[in-house]
């Protein structure tokens, strides 16, 4: 979890494992500035199931929700991680996803960013 605080990268998971506390993993990512956020839900699934009873700190509908939020964060100098929750990512879902995500940091990049 530390390094997701130190590295600009996207992480997709399932999910939180399933030996940890959901509520208190997401008050250590939220204390090191990591940004959480589940793929088209509002609640934060656990590791083997989508229902937890925990609500979603933030939720991205599509791959343009996690591109605009992991480049925000870089223009802004973080220099950290994202980490995207999704219990059942299709297959469908994952191709737009890197497609989409390839893409922005490249026009990114072609842009002056950094």
């Amino acid at each position: 979890m530390i390094e997701l605080s130190r590295t600009p990268v996207v992480v997709v998971s399932a999910g939180i494992k399933s030996i940890l506390d959901i509520k208190k993993t997401l008050e250590v990512l939220e204390t090191f500035g990591v940004p959480t956020g589940v793929w088209q839900s509002k609640e934060f699934p656990s590791f083997f199931s989508p229902v937890s009873g925990v609500r979603a700190p933030a939720v991205f509908d599509n791959a343009m929700d996690v591109a605009r939020a992991y480049l925000a964060g870089q223009e802004l100098g973080m220099g950290n991680g994202i980490l995207v929750v999704s219990h059942q990512l299709r297959k469908r879902d994952s191709i737009i996803f890197e497609f989409t995500f390839g893409w922005l940091l490249i026009t990114h990049s072609e842009l002056g960013g950094s």
